[in-house]
C-alpha cells in the first residue's frame, strides 16, 4: 500500500536521525505531511472497517514516534545553541585574553624603541578590554636595565600609566636622537673576521630604511656630511 510504503521509508529515516539543524527538522516534517495526505486519500476509499482501523492506528503509532523525535531534535537544538550575546565579553573583564605572540623586552636601547613600542601599542595599550593599571604591569614587566631606570619611581597606578608612557617616549622615543644613533651606528660599521659583506650590506641597509621611515632625506649631501662628522669624533674620541 502507498502509506506503507511512506511509512517505511520515514521510519528508515527516523532511525538514522542525527540532529544537526532545525532545517533537517522540517524536512522530515513535511514527509510526514506527505504520508498524512497519502492516509487520507486511502481512508477515503477503503470499504474494510478493520483494515481501516489497523491503518489509522499503525499511522498513529508513527506519529507520535515522529513527534517525539522532533521534541528530541528541539531539545539538542535548544542546549547546542549558544546565544550571540553570551560571545561577548565585558570591557576591563579579569578573564581578557591577551595576543599569544610574545613581546620582545626592552634593555634601554634607543634603536630598538620604536619596534618595542609598536609591538606594545598593539598588543597591551589599543586592548580596551585592559585597565591602564593592567596595562602598567605588562608595561613594567617588559622592561629591563636602562629602560626600566627610567620609570622607577613611578607607582603602579591607574593615573600614573599615560604619565610612565610620556617618560618612555621622551627619553627613547625623541625622533631627533634615533636619528643620531642611526647615524652613529652606520659610522660604527666595520668588517672583522665574523661578519660578511653581504652582513655589513644588510645592515647598512637597515638602518638608511630606519631613518627615511624618521623622514631623513639619505640623498642629501647633509646626510653625508653627519657620517663624516661622526667617524671624525669618533676618532678624536
Amino acid at each position: 500500500m502507498v502509506v506503507d510504503k511512506f511509512v517505511s521509508q520515514l521510519s528508515s529515516v527516523c532511525a538514522l536521525f542525527c540532529v544537526r539543524s532545525s532545517k533537517r527538522c522540517t524536512q522530515q516534517f513535511k514527509l510526514l505531511e506527505r504520508c498524512q495526505e497519502e492516509q487520507d486519500a486511502m481512508e477515503a476509499v477503503k470499504t474494510d472497517d478493520n483494515e481501516v482501523e489497523k491503518e489509522t492506528q499503525k499511522w498513529m503509532d508513527f506519529e507520535s514516534e515522529i513527534r517525539s523525535a522532533r521534541g528530541r531534535a528541539e531539545r539538542y537544538l535548544e542546549m547546542n545553541t549558544e546565544p550571540a550575546d553570551s560571545k561577548k565579553s565585558s570591557p576591563n573583564s579579569a578573564s581578557a585574553k591577551l595576543p599569544t605572540w610574545c613581546i620582545p623586552k626592552f634593555t634601554g636601547k634607543v634603536l630598538d624603541f620604536p619596534s618595542f613600542w609598536e609591538q606594545f601599542n598593539a598588543g597591551i595599550h589599543d586592548n580596551a578590554e585592559l585597565a591602564n593599571v593592567t596595562k602598567f604591569i605588562y608595561l613594567r614587566s617588559l622592561l629591563e636595565g636602562e629602560g626600566l631606570k627610567a620609570i622607577n619611581g613611578y607607582a603602579v597606578t591607574q593615573d600614573n600609566y599615560p604619565i610612565h608612557r610620556q617618560a618612555l617616549v621622551c627619553r627613547f622615543g625623541n625622533p631627533k636622537r634615533v636619528i643620531e644613533h642611526h647615524i652613529q651606528a652606520i659610522a660604527d660599521l666595520r668588517p672583522d673576521g665574523d661578519r660578511t659583506l653581504r652582513e655589513l650590506h644588510d645592515e647598512l641597509v637597515t638602518h638608511v630604511i630606519s631613518l627615511r621611515a624618521l623622514n631623513r632625506d639619505t640623498s642629501e649631501n647633509q646626510f653625508a656630511s653627519d657620517i663624516i662628522l661622526t667617524l671624525e669624533s669618533n676618532t678624536v674620541c
